[in-house]
């Protein structure tokens, strides 16, 4: 008998011990689950779990439906949740419940993809009044609709009277879009969608468009209605397609998907950049006027500086004036005119329109800011009936092309790429002669 109660006793000090431990063991769990410490917290609440343990196994139902420290799985979360629910865990009956109710109803939750995809048609077509209205409830609480319209349209202010031609290209691209959905996540109430978009690429045909345009302007004569070339553009063949992905955030609001844009960030970044862009202009103004009074001052030199010297200063001018034409003159050597090509092409508004191409070689030690290229145009009998001028290397304010002819570089059109000279016909024999006509080095 004494030795049958040194037995009950040692187990009494045995469990209590036990027990001690394990809530023990919680309690560290607890401290690190609260201090984001994951990782510990799994560390301790896994072996008391598996022992049986109500408390840690409910804790690690939670952890894995909220994919702390773990990937998110609902199916491990109802497997805790029920472990502890059977041995009477009142915590863990409400979890349980509550989950398999949200398990059910994700059956009844709708798509996300058709409201992505809709806004994004709405964007492309630039109707930012139908893409608000499906914004979520937090943005369209930031923003009214009216501002929004206002506040996206401004961006294309610039288009000015081009605004019918953008609508009738818009409507054109929008209709020739493809919406493919790549990626998909789906998190309770939010999802993230990544959306592969296949549009067509009408950069090379808006550019000769355009260049047709500014060639008639050029000439004086009233340009081509842009609504009629774009409408055009309809009928064009195997035009080359673009791929681009465009990601979606949305929020599931009263049952139906609703898009997060994020107003509020959007809108407060581009204030931001406005009035960067205000201290900028009013710094610039500031230098301005700064060097138009400099400016003054040194005219007011110059002009007592002539009088002093009476009628030299002309004179020295003009001087230094033929003295850089010499220059020009001596230097134009050194630049090599070759692959030079002209004749009739077909191109995407015209046929037989003629057109010539060539490439440039700088040989001589100096760069050169602008090269001018005449090319003339003779008949059948070898006679000069028509000249222009082209700018291939025009460093500039106004110019696409801010890199200079360094020595020994070069220059060439694109292989498909011509210059076309719509003012000539058949009367032209196909024989034509470039020459170098104006340089100017760079400082």
């Amino acid at each position: 008998m004494k030795n049958l109660f040194k037995y009950i006793s040692l187990f009494i000090i045995t469990l209590v011990m036990s027990s001690a431990t394990a809530s023990a063991d919680f309690q560290k769990g607890l401290d690190a689950y609260n201090a984001g410490d994951y990782a510990t917290a799994l560390r301790e609440w896994r072996p008391l779990a598996n022992r049986g343990n109500t408390r840690a196994q409910n804790n690690l139902g939670h952890m894995y439906y909220n994919g702390e420290g773990v990937p998110q799985d609902d199916v491990e979360a109802v497997k805790w949740f029920r472990l502890a629910a059977d041995q009477g865990n009142n915590s863990a009956k409400g979890n349980l419940r509550n989950i398999e109710t949200q398990l059910q109803r994700i059956d009844q939750i709708p798509e996300p993809d058709p409201t992505a995809i809709s806004y994004l048609k709405a964007k492309q077509l630039l109707d930012n009044g139908p893409a608000y209205d499906q914004l979520s409830k937090e943005d369209q609480d930031y923003i009214n609709k009216m501002d929004y319209v206002e506040f996206k349209n401004s961006s294309f202010d610039i288009l000015g009277d081009m605004t019918d031609a953008t609508t009738i290209l818009r409507s054109l691209f929008a209709s020739q879009c493809a919406y493919t959905v790549i990626k998909k996540n789906i998190n309770g109430s939010t999802a993230s969608l990544v959306i592969s978009v296949s549009a067509p690429d009408y950069s090379q045909f808006m550019g000769e468009i355009l260049m047709n345009s500014m060639s008639q302007i050029f000439r004086g004569q009233e340009p081509s209605d842009s609504g009629e070339l774009l409408e055009g553009l309809a009928d064009k063949k195997n035009i080359p397609k673009k791929i681009t992905k465009q990601e979606v955030e949305l929020r599931l609001e009263g049952g139906e998907w609703r898009v997060f844009e994020n107003v509020k960030a959007v809108y407060e970044k581009e204030q931001e950049a406005d009035q960067k862009r205000k201290e900028v202009e009013k710094r610039e103004k500031i230098e301005e006027d700064q060097f138009k009074k400099e400016l003054d001052e040194l005219e007011k030199e110059l002009e007592e500086l002539e009088k002093e010297l009476g009628g030299d200063r002309a004179k020295l001018v003009d001087f230094e004036v033929h003295e850089e034409d010499q220059l020009k003159q001596a230097y134009v050597q050194n630049i090599e005119i070759f692959e030079f090509d002209a004749k009739f092409i077909n191109t995407i508004l015209h046929n037989n329109v003629p057109g010539v191409r060539f490439a440039l070689k700088n040989n001589g030690n100096r760069s050169l800011d602008k090269v001018n290229v005449t090319v003339y145009f003779h008949d059948k009998n070898n006679q000069p009936i028509y000249e222009k001028t082209f700018h291939p290397i025009s460093v500039g304010l106004f110019s696409s092309n801010d890199s200079p002819l360094k020595p020994n570089y070069i220059w060439r059109n694109n292989a498909s790429n011509y210059y076309t000279i719509e003012q000539l016909g058949p009367e032209w024999s196909g024989e034509a002669k470039a020459v170098i006509s104006d340089i100017e080095f760079s400082e």
